[in-house]
């Protein structure tokens, strides 16, 4: 995949506001201090994507109806956020169901909040945002990108027990695609799995790493990044 050398190379904004950020934590092969340290860092997720996307959002009267709902799933009970445009009554909108980032171990139904609601409001669609049970949980070009590396991607494999070789862990195995729904696949030049990702779909933001969206949120492309994700939702929930 030596053609796509180039998207490592880092955006220029990229490179400006990571000066800005803390260091990451120091690597460690210990499964609970990994744990501990992305915890600490999803605290401060909520507030974080709160402070981005609440600006958006329209007077109280207007913002969507936002409510909790507590659903039984084999072996316990998860939460789900539902958010519904104001509506006239009896109207009926297009839902997305959306299930945060994280790798399956990390963050909760705060993550993305208010991201969703904006959403909602904008493109008049229901979300479900799912709060998912926990499990715990380019490859060599960007082993050190920063947020998502090489050995934060092994560290995950091991945490889920899965195993790479098998579709459901990389859906890039798989014999066959047919009869998959309309798919919108993000790929950001400087993740480690950035060129599984083109092989599976080819919209590209070079030279930034897993999750640039939010440090970058301000940015070109971390406004196309937005524009890209509410114009993909408008196509996948369009009548053929």
């Amino acid at each position: 995949m030596a053609q796509y050398a180039h998207l490592s190379i880092p955006d220029p904004d990229w490179t400006r506001i990571s000066t800005l950020l803390p260091p990451d934590p120091p690597y460690s092969d210990d499964l609970d201090v990994v744990v501990a340290q992305v915890r600490e860092i999803a605290k401060l997720s909520g507030p974080f994507n709160r402070s981005i996307y609440e600006p958006q959002l329209p007077s109280d009267e207007l913002r969507p109806h936002v409510e909790d709902y507590t659903v039984t799933v084999d072996g316990g009970e998860i939460v789900v956020r539902v958010a519904i445009p104001r509506s006239s009554e009896n109207e009926t909108f297009p839902l997305l169901v959306y299930f945060h980032g994280g790798g399956f171990w990390a963050f909760d139904i705060n993550f993305k909040d208010y991201m969703l609601r904006v959403l909602a409001h904008k493109l008049k669609i229901v979300t479900v945002n799912v709060g998912y049970r926990h499990r715990l949980l380019s490859l060599e070009q960007n082993k050190d990108a920063p947020f998502i590396s090489k050995h934060y991607i092994e560290l995950v494999c091991r945490f889920l027990g899965g195993d790479p070789s098998n579709p459901i862990m990389s859906p890039l195995l798989a014999t066959s695609f047919a009869g998959l729904p309309r798919t919108l696949i993000q790929v950001a030049g400087l993740d480690p799995l950035r060129d599984e990702g083109i092989l599976y779909g080819d919209l590209l933001y070079p030279g930034v790493p897993h999750s640039f969206e939010d440090v970058m949120y301000q940015t070109d492309k971390g406004q196309k990044y937005e524009k890209d994700v509410q114009d993909a939702i408008r196509w996948m929930t369009k009548a053929d």
